[in-house]
């Protein structure tokens, strides 16, 4: 045997297999996966829930009624009974046109961050709940290309924006904490985890899944399409990676400026929910066919992945109902979240975590 014409075989074979197993994609494996049943709380929801906060006794629920024109709606956790409607859709004092897509609930201050506007909206919830409506409103220098803006305390605001195919961006940085008051640029850190620009800008678009610690530290940022969960930490001078999941790669038709699922295309992060020490990510993972995705009796997204704020996956609940948004109490150790049934009908539902199997 010719030893050389050997050896050039072994680490041909060697190498092509290491470029197999070398792919930066891997599902995250989860050392525990349990089961469970959601409590629905309350009746048929006819709004477009944009998110969902815990408050003492109550649900607070940002979300558009088409019916009344009202962002919010305040409900019972314990019989989801509504207690409360409002802040209207409109351009005047104290109301909202975008506001409810971007919110925050920070102790007894809900924060409405309005694109169209320009304007943040803040809203005491316990004047809410006494009939009354004490507000504050103050303008917002929005960079350009935002998605998303959420309330990093002490008077400042973290934006993510994407970076246009289109347009002149390259001086923006994909995030920005700015203080509100005056409008002046604190931290920028510049960093997208996906190369190819018509991938990154359209994946970036449609992704809006951004959360924030509780004591405001830490963020990350989730993928709808493919599963790409980022974490970054945010510093008295600077805001830092600390890790980035490759768990699923984003695979999708373009069409013009928007989106399609093919025979490749694997949902990741629908929603995302940040305590000081776990994520909580309502995750699907799998390929999921076209028709699947149509039909609302199709468990699509009727998992929850808990991770930390490494991606070391800790459990992985799957559950009976597809899942919008999700909030978690510590006071009850259990999720709340906006869920919808095989006719596609919205309610409110508690998962009790004690009680999982």
């Amino acid at each position: 045997m010719n030893m050389k014409v050997c050896m050039t075989s072994i680490t041909a074979a060697a190498a092509m297999l290491l470029s197999v197993s070398c792919s930066k994609y891997r599902a995250p494996k989860f050392p525990v996966e349990r089961d469970g049943r959601w409590e629905i709380i309350s009746g048929e929801l006819y709004v477009q829930v944009s998110d969902i906060w815990e408050y003492d006794s109550v649900l607070v629920v940002p979300s558009y009624d088409r019916q009344t024109k009202h962002e919010l709606g305040i409900y019972s956790k314990k019989t989801g009974r509504l207690l409360y409607s409002g802040i209207n859709y409109g351009n005047g004092p104290g109301e909202s046109l975008s506001g409810y897509r971007n919110t925050s609930l920070d102790g007894v201050m809900m924060s409405y961050y309005d694109f169209e506007k320009g304007r943040a909206l803040f809203v005491n919830v316990d004047s809410l709940m006494r009939g009354s409506y004490a507000y504050e409103e103050q303008s917002l220098e929005i960079p350009a290309e935002t998605r998303v803006m959420q309330n990093a305390g002490d008077n400042m605001i973290l934006y993510m924006s994407n970076r246009s195919e289109y347009a002149d961006t390259s001086s923006s940085k994909r995030f920005t904490l700015q203080e509100i008051s005056t409008g002046r640029t604190v931290l920028s850190y510049d960093y997208f985890p996906i190369e190819d620009d018509a991938v990154r800008y359209r994946l970036y678009n449609f992704t809006y899944s951004l959360a924030i610690s509780p004591d405001k530290s830490r963020f990350a940022v989730g993928t709808l399409w493919g599963a790409v969960l980022e974490t970054y930490s945010i510093g008295v001078d600077s805001i830092s990676r600390l890790y980035t999941g490759y768990f699923a790669e984003p695979e999708f038709d373009a069409v013009h400026l928007s989106l399609a699922e093919n025979e490749h295309t694997v949902f990741g992060f629908r929603d995302l929910y940040a305590e000081n020490d776990r994520l909580y990510a309502v995750y699907n993972g799998e390929h999921i066919s076209s028709a699947e995705v149509e039909r609302s009796s199709s468990l699509v997204f009727n998992d929850i992945a808990v991770l930390d704020w490494k991606g070391n996956p800790v459990e992985l609940i799957c559950t009976d109902y597809n899942i919008d948004h999700i909030c978690y109490s510590a006071r009850d150790n259990a999720v709340y979240a906006s869920v919808w049934d095989e006719d596609g009908v919205m309610y409110l539902a508690r998962l009790d975590l004690d009680r999982l199997d």
